[in-house]
């Protein structure tokens, strides 16, 4: 995929974003207003500014992410936007911040590159697992820091008396770090196969032994919350990145 072909679905995902407010807008007996134009403009800056800063400080990106994740995150904003019109406008928020916070990570690893990824790859996993453990904490008490149970799972931390949020979903991108950076260093080693098992040649098991652990651990954690479809998500990262 070129660069131009980049562009041009990154527009295509911030008109869907647009399009679809418009289509939430009738639905409801409203016309096209300015959150239609909002929505569009927000999603314009954030991916088009993220994709400007990837061409400048990693060049050699895969081209093929960027729109996927703006035509993901498109889809999910028409439904927040359909259910909670409220809550759509801190979403819009919320993505201008995230954009902002990649942008400064790809300055920040300009120079270094991911090597700083790679070196504390493990501090990674411990960070991710505590943070997907972090909902098991006590509903009361006297910590700032609360779980939270929601709909029979615990997915949710509250801070204070207003803040509250998945650490979860933090936890799966160090995960995905974690994983990228062992399974890079290790490329060799694991396709070298020296065993055979069933007719299939496997790398050792020592090789594969700490993404077991890792696995195993977070598996655990999200089973014992009650959280299905965050544990079928994780094993599938883990069997599609390996």
């Amino acid at each position: 995929m070129t660069r131009t072909a980049e562009s041009a679905m990154l527009i295509a995902a911030a008109g869907l974003a647009g399009f679809g407010v418009s289509l939430v807008n009738f639905a409801g007996g409203g016309t096209v207003d300015a959150q239609s134009a909002l929505t569009f403009l927000v999603f314009l800056i954030s991916f088009g500014t993220l994709q400007v800063a990837i061409r400048t400080w990693s060049p050699n990106a895969i081209p093929y992410l960027l729109p996927l994740a703006s035509t993901i995150a498109a889809i999910g904003f028409v439904e927040v936007y359909r259910l909670d019109r409220s809550l759509a406008s801190l979403q819009r928020w919320w993505l201008l911040i995230a954009s902002g916070l990649a942008v400064a990570f790809l300055w920040g690893i300009r120079k270094t590159g991911l090597d700083p990824l790679r070196r504390y790859r493990y501090i990674f996993l411990l960070i991710a697992i505590a943070l997907l453990a972090l909902p098991l904490l006590p509903s009361g008490g006297p910590l700032p820091l609360r779980g939270l149970e929601v709909n029979g799972s615990r997915l949710w931390v509250r801070l204070g008396t207003t803040l509250q949020f998945q650490p979860g979903e933090i936890a799966k991108l160090l995960l995905v770090v974690f994983l990228a950076s062992f399974l890079s260093e290790r490329q060799t080693a694991l396709s070298v196969s020296l065993r055979r098992f069933a007719g299939l040649r496997l790398p050792e098991p020592r090789q594969l032994l700490p993404i077991g652990i890792a696995w195993v651990a977070s598996f655990a954690v999200l089973i014992y919350q009650r959280d299905l479809g965050a544990s079928l998500l994780l094993f599938s990262v883990f069997v599609v990145m390996l």
